[in-house]
């Protein structure tokens, strides 16, 4: 793993742990908010290495 990676793991970790929990507060469910968090962090971490990715191929 190179530090591109791991940044990208932990900012959309963050983001999708913020998201989460402001939908948490917004249905009132902190559970299900956490469950969707998760989702969100997944989601953001695949776009963003996709990103990444096409930067790499792009620069080849």
């Amino acid at each position: 793993m190179n530090n591109k990676q791991i940044y990208s793991i932990a900012i959309s970790s963050v983001l999708g742990t913020s998201i989460g929990t402001a939908i948490g507060a917004i249905l009132d469910d902190v559970a299900m908010g956490t469950v969707y968090g998760m989702l969100a962090g997944i989601i953001l971490r695949a776009i963003i290495s996709i990103t990444v990715l096409n930067n790499k191929e792009e620069e080849k």
